[in-house]
């Protein structure tokens, strides 16, 4: 299958340089194409790495590319409402979504002690708030967007609006450290990883959740989409975790549309490491045969594309979709 590589995009009167790169978790340089178009029809190429298995964007927007799109343009991306309305869809959207987090990690973090919990990437502070109404934890939280961070100081969140990379944190004092549909969105997962290992204390807690390639729950030309540039399964987040954040995984959750992984921090965080694991020190699966099951897929989501969506056809239709 061959594919296209641009090197630029155009989007809504804005351009986004794009650069070509090897593979962030090992270095690989060798990939297999897997989908051309994204969401809105944009032309940017998605690839499997053939050592790894990581599924990644290629060619990727440039750093500044993408620090303009975060600090200035996410909302009009996604067409969402300007300025943030707290009851309108996209947080009450939000908030749906951040009840069962948060029901997640009383589950492994005890509700009824000040624990320290640090929220990387906030969106619009649903986490946050529905955390401060059902425990005890000390909450704070960095988002890069503007408009984000400043409704969750509004709505009284504990929220500084800066990227992690740039951000003063404190190594090894927090009990738990989250963050949801974020990972996927930067443009070294490995520096991410090991920084956010970093943070956690022995013994505390990383929750990641991200998209879940191998449930997608819509067509690919949906599912894939910019800013996200990379795609996780259960194997390539579980590589990052462990090999990368030196944690140990202690809890999946694979949804459709959504996956999440909790893991424990047993040692100081020596093993947090950013260096390529060239060696193959790491866990691997059947690319091709992975590839080719999200190819099936992409033909059933089709399927239901010609079901009405009515009746008992309509709950048929729903199930081929939620595979």
């Amino acid at each position: 299958m061959s594919m296209t590589s641009p090197s630029s995009m155009q989007f809504r009167g804005h351009t986004f340089d794009l650069e070509a790169s090897g593979c962030d978790f090992c270095g690989g340089d060798d990939f297999i194409p897997f989908w051309q178009k994204m969401r809105y029809g944009l032309n940017l190429p998605t690839v499997f790495c053939k050592r790894c298995g990581l599924c990644q964007s290629r060619p990727r927007p440039t750093a500044t590319a993408l620090d303009l799109f975060y600090s200035k343009l996410y909302n009009q991306f996604h067409s969402r409402e300007t300025p943030i309305d707290p009851k309108g869809e996209y947080v009450t959207r939000s908030a749906r979504t951040a009840a069962p987090r948060v029901e997640v990690l009383k589950k492994f973090l005890d509700p009824t002690k000040p624990l320290r919990v640090m929220e990387i990437g906030t969106g619009v502070g649903q986490f946050q708030r529905i955390a401060r109404e059902k425990t005890q934890w000390a909450l704070e939280g960095i988002e890069p967007g503007e408009a984000q961070a400043a409704f969750c100081v509004s709505q009284g969140a504990n929220v500084r609006n800066v990227f992690l990379a740039d951000a003063d944190l404190e190594e090894g004092a927090y009990d738990a450290v989250v963050s949801f549909h974020v990972f996927e969105h930067v443009k070294e997962p490995s520096d991410f990883i090991a920084r956010a290992s970093r943070l956690v204390k022995p013994g505390g807690l990383l929750y990641i959740e991200v998209p879940n390639l191998a449930r997608p729950g819509s067509h690919f030309d949906e599912f894939l989409q910019f800013p996200h540039l990379y795609n996780f399964s259960s194997n390539t987040l579980r590589n990052y975790v462990s090999v990368i954040g030196g944690l140990r995984p202690i809890f999946t959750a694979e949804r459709t549309q959504s996956l999440g992984l909790v893991a424990r921090k047993l040692d100081d965080g020596s093993k947090s490491r950013v260096e390529k694991p060239h060696t193959g020190d790491y866990e691997t699966y059947d690319v091709e045969n992975f590839i080719q099951r999200l190819r099936m897929l992409e033909r059933v989501f089709k399927l239901a594309d010609g079901i009405p969506n009515v009746s008992l056809l309509g709950k048929v239709r729903g199930t081929l979709m939620s595979i």
